[in-house]
């Protein structure tokens, strides 16, 4: 119940026309939008990158597994969308 309180209290104050009323309101929205963002980066790093990512090493695997040298192609990797 508190935490109703303070957020419709703090949204009221917002609420209200003030100097720098858009900055405060950017600066509120900005968590928001970082973390799908540092997600995305994070996942195309990890999953998609030529060199050491998850895809290339599972087909590195793969091909060593049933004696296929080429599999891995960074080409493949580096071309797939997000």
């Amino acid at each position: 119940i508190v935490s109703v309180v303070l957020g419709l209290v703090f949204a009221l104050l917002l609420d209200r026309t003030f100097f720098g009323r858009g900055f405060v309101r950017t600066l509120l929205i900005t968590p928001f939008l970082l973390v799908p963002v540092s997600a995305a980066l994070l996942w195309k790093h990890a999953l998609y990158n030529p060199e050491y990512g998850l895809f290339n090493g599972a087909l590195t695997w793969f091909g060593e597994l049933f004696g296929i040298e080429s599999i891995a192609q960074p080409e493949w990797t580096s071309e797939m969308p997000l």
